[in-house]
């Protein structure tokens, strides 16, 4: 910070701290850029993580749950079988 000579007026204090708050706050704004650039070209590729890795936590729990049958079968079949069962709406 600048000595209190140089902050006299409104106008010295704001530049003061706006040259404090300026780099903080321009590298949180970059990498908030940065991670919704990366949201988008993952919607654009169709890459869901953490719908996969929900999908893979289902699929061990169940071969956890059910050591008497092939724990690749049950794997192949969680990940194909929906999570949630469609709505239908009532008449």
């Amino acid at each position: 910070m600048p000595p209190l000579e140089d902050l006299e007026t409104m106008l010295e204090v704001g530049s003061a701290s706006w040259g404090w708050m300026e780099p903080i706050l321009g590298q949180i704004s970059f990498f908030l850029l940065c991670m919704q650039f990366a949201r988008s070209q993952l919607q654009n590729l169709g890459v869901r993580p953490y719908f996969n890795w929900q999908r893979n936590m289902r699929a061990e729990y169940l071969v956890s749950q059910f050591p008497q049958y092939d724990a690749e079968f049950l794997r192949c079949y969680s990940k194909i079988d929906k999570i949630v069962e469609p709505h239908e709406m009532s008449d």
